[in-house]
């Protein structure tokens, strides 16, 4: 019984000394539904840049070509059934050096373990997600951009490569009708300041219906 009893002893001891060494932060990338949340679990003497590089590795390979100085945490905070999407007036973390235990006590009062803790946002990078509809057919695909690379003529560029049948799409009169997802809002993109306006939106997911016709 004794033995029994140490067993226990040092078992709690473990319990509560990952306790209080670790913290557990539920995350969400910004443009994910709540059902996309997932959790990362750091040491408390780490760093935010630590936390960083763990939420990279964790959601692999979606931020490949984003590097942890361009990422951006923001504190959240509340329950999933409150998420609505776009989040306005979140704070930014701006101290990359910060312990996770100086910036969990000061950040976080309450700490409430079912919350969603953090909002991802890569600063340079959208991920496009596009439903595009050609004719009678429906294709998806998504388009991962920077500001440099986000033009109407890298857009048609894509589109060749999924809508293969389009000969010399570089070259053809596009009228592409993007249907917003949150206003149904029809918009005619014809230059790279139209498309610009649908997918340089807030978020680092975008979803965009699309109508191409060829002219």
């Amino acid at each position: 019984m004794l033995i029994f009893r140490k067993k226990i002893g040092l078992l709690l001891k473990r319990i509560l000394k990952k306790e209080i060494t670790t913290a557990t932060f539920n995350c969400i990338i910004s443009g994910d539904g709540k059902e996309n949340m997932f959790s990362v679990e750091i040491p408390m003497d780490k760093t935010v840049s630590n936390l960083k590089s763990l939420i990279k590795k964790t959601v692999k390979p979606r931020f490949n070509n984003v590097s942890i100085t361009q990422m951006d945490l923001y504190k959240l905070n509340f329950p999933p059934s409150q998420l609505r999407g776009s989040e306005p007036n979140l704070v930014k973390l701006r101290e990359p050096w910060k312990p996770i235990e100086t910036f969990l006590s000061f950040e976080f009062r309450p700490f409430v373990k079912e919350n969603i803790h953090l909002v991802v946002t890569p600063v340079h990078w959208k991920e496009v997600n596009c439903t595009v509809k050609y004719k009678h057919e429906t294709r998806k695909f998504i388009w991962q951009i920077t500001q440099d690379i986000g033009s109407l003529s890298h857009f048609k560029n894509k589109l060749s490569s999924v809508f293969t049948e389009i000969s010399n799409i570089d070259y053809q009169s596009l009228k592409i009708k993007s249907e917003d997802v949150e206003t149904y809002e029809v918009k005619n993109v014809e230059d790279d300041n139209d498309l610009y306006k649908i997918v340089w939106a807030d978020n680092y997911r975008v979803n965009i219906n699309v109508e191409l016709t060829v002219l």
